[in-house]
């Protein structure tokens, strides 16, 4: 459905920003960093996130953390709607994309059925504190690095990128939630059924991105 993956491009706009707050997960080794990215973003575990991004570029992604998480809240809502007024597939493509979210590296394709890594379809090349990483047969990838003992992926844009990232999550992700909140109230009064879903969300998708 593309246009709940529309909203969950949005979030893009933060840059990765699923951040901020203490981390229980490992990250002694680039295996132990995949496996705990894996398990945070099947959780939408925003805090959890955030340590695993180099340590310089965090502080950006404190300022992104409490849109990211109300927008994925409403997310959330609206699924849930979804399925029990639309229809099931929509809300699971729905709830699927929100659990990728945006993310280091998106990993769904290395995934056994219980949801953990299969590291047969993962590729991890190290060369000393430094490494990239791969998911086969996927155009995902991604550059991490050991830092004072622990493995982090790379934030690959300038501080001055970063900033602007922020200004643009500011900007855009009251939007993004005023959209989700008008898609459900359009369903809930019975204005958007399975039949217009797709229309009507990207009708109301476009209008607040222009507004």
């Amino acid at each position: 459905m593309i246009h709940a993956r529309r909203m969950v491009a949005l979030a893009a706009v933060a840059g990765l920003a699923l951040l901020a707050g203490c981390n229980s997960y490992k990250q002694s080794t680039p295996k132990e960093l995949l496996e705990s990215m894996n398990k945070a973003s099947q959780k939408k575990d925003f805090k959890g996130m955030a340590k695993l991004v180099e340590p310089d570029a965090q502080k950006y992604y404190d300022q992104m953390v409490s849109k990211m998480k109300e927008a994925a809240d409403k997310m959330d809502d609206l699924a849930d709607l979804v399925e029990k007024k639309i229809d099931k597939d929509k809300a699971k493509e729905m709830r699927d994309s929100m659990t990728e979210g945006p993310s280091f590296i998106t990993l769904k394709k290395a995934r056994k059925d219980d949801g953990s890594l299969d590291f047969d379809k993962i590729e991890i090349k190290e060369d000393g504190d430094k490494a990239t990483v791969k998911v086969k047969d996927s155009w995902s990838s991604a550059d991490i690095k050991k830092v004072s003992g622990k493995w982090y992926f790379v934030e690959k844009k300038s501080a001055d990128e970063l900033k602007k990232k922020v200004e643009e999550t500011e900007k855009e992700f009251p939007k993004m939630i005023k959209a989700l909140d008008e898609i459900k109230d359009g369903i809930n009064k019975g204005d958007i059924k399975k039949d217009n879903f797709d229309a009507k969300c990207g009708e109301i998708m476009m209008k607040a991105m222009k507004d």
